[in-house]
């Protein structure tokens, strides 16, 4: 059985080590997917990247429903790095994550937790 794992892209640039999410398709040893893995976006549509391609996702931020890890990229929007805010449908769609659910961030995107307040009474680290 494959567990779920989304990867949520905000609508603006990505860093370009976004792809990451990718490297968890491994097998487990019976040969079965470790993770489903949708790449999220908030309009379903695709999400240019720093480095001038655009990531196409597999689905919307209804998919964050029944995610059970969620993995946030790094980003350069200013917002999270920068005054700690996030817009509403950013922070609705996170907070619609289930409460067991993991979370994984890429550099920046520890910002985007912050702000969310995904890490509130958490440690956490970023370089």
């Amino acid at each position: 059985m494959s567990t779920p794992g989304t990867g949520a892209a905000a609508r603006h640039r990505l860093r370009p080590d976004h792809p990451a999410p990718g490297l968890l398709r491994g097998l487990d040893p019976e040969g079965h997917p470790l993770y489903d893995i949708q790449v999220v976006s908030m309009d379903g549509g695709p999400v240019a990247t720093s480095r001038g391609y655009a990531i196409v996702p597999s689905a919307g931020p209804q998919a964050l429903t029944t995610a059970q890890t969620v993995i946030v990229p790094g980003t350069r929007v200013p917002g999270p790095r920068s005054a700690g805010t996030l817009p509403d449908d950013v922070r609705a769609a996170l907070a619609s994550v289930p409460a067991d659910a993991r979370w994984v961030s890429i550099c920046t995107g520890a910002f985007v937790l912050a702000a969310a307040g995904i890490l509130e009474g958490h440690r956490a680290t970023t370089h």
